[in-house]
């Protein structure tokens, strides 16, 4: 992109905003800030579900590692469709859970190296709904 291209989209998302900035009744700069600091509290967010989901997976393997030292079988203590229904509820979970690591992988970055950029993004989602 060129500056006279860079220049008429940054005017261009200026007013966009302003009709944002009269139905909130908070001057630009305000409002810029408040979105910001948001897209922080989203990133800390995001860090602490990625190592709650990381500890869940220690403790898991922990108990799995358990259950083959002490020679555990559950399909011995329960009925079959008990023990088919909490197999393949797991695999669910954890299929889940492995696209919700990917996805953190990859939005945990951006948020961090570049904020005002997830802040003019969440303001510019907000114009597109209203």
């Amino acid at each position: 992109m060129n500056p006279v291209e860079i220049k008429n989209t940054i005017e261009a998302i200026i007013q966009g905003l302003e009709p944002l900035e009269q139905k909130l009744s908070v001057p630009l700069g305000f409002l810029w800030r408040i979105m910001l600091r948001q897209v922080y509290v989203d990133l800390i967010q995001d860090i602490l579900f990625f190592i709650i989901i990381l500890v869940g997976v220690y403790f898991w393997f922990r108990l799995s590692k358990y259950h083959q030292k002490n020679q555990c079988n559950l399909s011995e203590t329960m009925d079959n469709f008990l023990y088919g229904f909490i197999i393949i509820f797991g695999i669910f979970i954890g299929a889940c859970l492995l696209v919700s690591i990917i996805s953190l992988i990859i939005d945990i970055p951006q948020v961090l190296f570049n904020p005002e950029f997830m802040a003019l993004e969440k303001i510019l989602n907000l114009l597109k709904t209203k």
